[in-house]
C-alpha cells in the first residue's frame, strides 16, 4: 500500500511539474505591450496628444470638424457607413486618442475599437467641449 501512495504522489508531482513548464513556456512566448485604453480627463488626454506616435481622431461629422477641432486631428466620421472600414485601415497596435463633441460617440467608438482589437486607445471624457473649457486650443486649419 505504501508503494501505491508513493507512486500516486510521484505521478501528481510529475503532472504538476509538466503543467508548470507548459505555462512558463507560453508565458515567455507572449509579447509584453504597454496598453492604455479607456476614458480619460482633459489633462491626461492633452499629454497623450502631445506624444509623437499618437494619432488624434475626431469622430464627429465633417461639418462639426470644420467648425473647429483639436490640433493635428484627422476626421473619421462615426456616423458614416464606412466608419468600420476606415478604422480597419489603421494599425491596431498604434496609439489613438479619440474624441467627439461631449464624449458619447467617442465612448461608443472606444468600445468598437477595443472589440476590433485596438490595444492603445483613449477617449476624451467630455469631448471637445471639455477640451475648450480647459483652455486648450481648438483650431480650424491646424
Amino acid at each position: 500500500m505504501k508503494y501505491l501512495v508513493n507512486k500516486y504522489t510521484i505521478g501528481l508531482l510529475t503532472f504538476g511539474f509538466f503543467l508548470l513548464v507548459v505555462n512558463l513556456y507560453y508565458l515567455n512566448q507572449s509579447e509584453v505591450n504597454v496598453v492604455y485604453s479607456g476614458s480619460i480627463e482633459v489633462q491626461n488626454f492633452y499629454s497623450i496628444t502631445n506624444e509623437k506616435d499618437s494619432l488624434v481622431i475626431d469622430i464627429r461629422t465633417p461639418e462639426e470638424y470644420s467648425i473647429g477641432h483639436l490640433p493635428g486631428a484627422i476626421n473619421i466620421d462615426y456616423q458614416n457607413s464606412d466608419f468600420l472600414e476606415n478604422l480597419s485601415e489603421l494599425d491596431k497596435k498604434g496609439n489613438y486618442a479619440i474624441y467627439c463633441r461631449i464624449g458619447t460617440r467617442s465612448a461608443d467608438a472606444l468600445l468598437i475599437m477595443q472589440e476590433m482589437g485596438f490595444e492603445n486607445v483613449v477617449e476624451l471624457s467630455g469631448g471637445i467641449e471639455a477640451w475648450a473649457r480647459g483652455g486648450h486650443t481648438v483650431c480650424l486649419a491646424c
